[in-house]
């Protein structure tokens, strides 16, 4: 492997306020707020098919759901994009790069002097290469040390989230940055992620307006496109907007004649 890399420390405020969090973090949020809106979550619960015209979601267990409107933000994988576009619904396409990631407990950072000051000097810092790249920074107000590393490669297909080999991770960076291999040093254990991304679709929204598709429902992304994450949590709170709106159908129609 070629040792040809750089290294970019990024202060996590250039122009404007620039937060990290841990993907787990951010969904716990979501639930707690979601738990104190009252709002009931169905664990364990897949759906089965969608009938727009309810429109009402059928789930595995026969249990039957109806609702003024579906918003599906069921993955890559959507079922309700299943249900919006019928026979032309698109798969998900294979990239050539999966990507590792993996924690560093904050105590184990703080007592290496080598790597110590990635801990105190708060900062996002990114490592890249040919056809590689690793982004990493403090979580979880500190108390640990969060990695997310992209290479060549492929995961196990069906499958987003699996365990991943500590030895094979750290040959992938072996003639890279000392300072990167020490971080990597402390790794016990990592995960391996298949990465994927959607074609364009034809359209968001059925056209009943009462079913309306989401996050990577919509237009799953590649994690190192360009304001990926920024982009699907400005449309999700613009979502929020709307659903608190009492014109909900006149804004839906609206927003189906925009992008059908």
């Amino acid at each position: 492997m070629s040792s040809n890399w750089l290294w970019l420390s990024l202060p996590l405020v250039i122009e404007r306020r620039h937060w990290l969090i841990h993907r787990e973090d951010y969904r716990n949020i979501l639930y707690n707020a979601a738990i104190e809106l009252d709002i009931r979550i169905l664990l364990g619960s897949p759906i089965e098919t969608i009938d727009e015209l309810g429109p009402t979601v059928l789930l595995k267990n026969g249990q039957q759901l109806a609702a003024d409107l579906v918003v599906g933000a069921d993955g890559i994988h959507s079922r309700t994009r299943k249900s919006i576009l019928k026979n032309n619904d698109v798969e998900a396409l294979d990239s050539p790069n999966c990507a590792y990631r993996a924690t560093v407990p904050a105590d184990v950072m703080l007592s290496d002097p080598k790597i110590s000051d990635l801990m105190t000097d708060v900062k996002g810092n990114l490592w890249f290469g040919h056809e590689n790249y690793i982004m990493a920074y403090p979580v979880r107000h500190g108390t640990m040390y969060n990695l997310v590393m992209s290479h060549p490669g492929k995961a196990n297909v069906g499958r987003w989230n699996e365990p991943g080999n500590v030895e094979e991770m750290r040959k992938q960076y072996s003639n890279w940055d000392p300072v990167i291999q020490q971080v990597l040093s402390h790794v016990e254990d990592c995960r391996k992620w298949k990465l994927a991304y959607l074609p364009p679709l034809e359209k968001w929204v059925r056209e009943s307006v009462r079913v309306v598709l989401i996050g990577d429902a919509a237009y799953g992304m590649l994690p190192y496109m360009p304001r990926v994450q920024p982009y699907l949590l400005k449309t999700e709170l613009h979502w929020l907007n709307v659903l608190i709106e009492p014109s909900l159908l006149r804004i839906l129609k609206l927003f189906y004649a925009h992008y059908r």
